[in-house]
């Protein structure tokens, strides 16, 4: 039987702030909890205004709060009902590029594109308001595109009492302003931002096994972290099926990447994070006289990991363009 990596478990990269310490996992790729900063946006009011004290030192959060407190962000319940009948409307995509790029600007239009997505929430636990953030990316300028389960609500999230949110940067926060596509399957959703003044990334999905790839996100909070690698292989977990479609790729990343962009060679997204697998050399082994539930002796060593994308011409199928 395959073993699922925690990242994946939780919902790809995900990267989760807990009560009292920052910590950022993945599970197909979790987003990963931070404080959120927000910009004006159309919204419905807040569901709540906040009974526990803001971090003071965290400007993110900070920021956040004023939003919320101004009725800018769209309410946890609003939300959940868009993603259950999306507001489908006209997005304005970019040209695919055919122009080979150096690495370095490779690099800056990855960071140019890239989004923190997630959540601006209470905490059940502690009280206090946290952000949980993973990675997105910009389509058009007004339109951005994240795995469907860095959008999910966090488990320690007060019910109802939440706002989806959009970062660029480290600081600007903005609203998500409506849901264009949701796919569960996929693994993808289309938001619409607050803003309009986006970086958009080209849709691509001309890419073989062996082409060159690279990917910029934030694994365990390490922020920008840029790498690259190739494709790997093509997988189809049901063939014929577009929203089951998956790309196997060997560039590095780790919880709290979920969602962001995987590009080829002329700057087209050819994917999004979703999940990381690890693979292992033996099975943990236990004592002869071991009873049922105590740990193995030793634990299995990793062979490898298998880092799973969702293709872009699956997620084109979302967008009205």
């Amino acid at each position: 039987m395959k073993h699922v990596s925690p990242l994946i478990v939780t919902g790809l990269l995900l990267g989760v702030l807990s009560c009292g310490e920052q910590t950022r996992a993945e599970s197909p790729v979790p987003p990963s909890t931070s404080t959120p900063t927000a910009t004006p946006a159309p919204a419905t009011p807040p569901a709540a205004t906040p009974n526990a004290a803001p971090v003071a030192d965290d400007p993110l959060i900070a920021k956040a709060t004023a939003m919320m407190t101004a009725g800018r962000f769209l309410s946890a319940e609003v939300f959940a009902g868009q993603k259950q009948k999306p507001q489908a409307g006209p997005v304005k995509l970019m040209p695919s590029a055919t122009t080979p790029l150096p690495g370095r600007e490779i690099a800056r239009r990855a960071a140019a594109g890239y989004l923190r997505a997630g959540w601006f929430f209470q905490c059940t636990k502690c009280g206090r308001w946290h952000v949980n953030l993973a990675g997105g990316y910009a389509v058009a300028t007004d339109t951005a595109v994240t795995a469907h389960h860095v959008m999910q609500p966090p488990e320690n999230m007060k019910p109802g009492v939440g706002y989806p949110i959009l970062v660029r940067g480290d600081l600007d926060v903005f609203p998500v302003t409506g849901v264009i596509a949701d796919d569960a399957t996929m693994d993808a959703i289309v938001l619409r931002a607050g803003v309009n003044d986006l970086k958009p990334l080209p849709l691509g999905g001309d890419v073989q096994v062996g082409d060159s790839v690279w990917c910029l996100s934030d694994p365990r909070g390490e922020r920008n972290y840029f790498s690259t690698g190739i494709v790997n292989r093509f997988v189809s977990h049901a063939p014929g099926d577009v929203r089951q479609q998956r790309i196997n790729v060997s560039t590095d990343w780790a919880p709290g990447s979920s969602g962001a962009a995987v590009l080829d060679a002329a700057g087209n997204v050819i994917g999004h994070v979703a999940t990381i697998r690890a693979l292992f050399s033996k099975s943990p082994m236990h004592a002869p006289d071991a009873k049922p539930g105590d740990p193995a002796a030793g634990g299995p060593a990793t062979a490898m990991n298998v880092h799973e994308a969702i293709p872009a011409k699956s997620v084109l199928t979302l967008i009205p363009h």
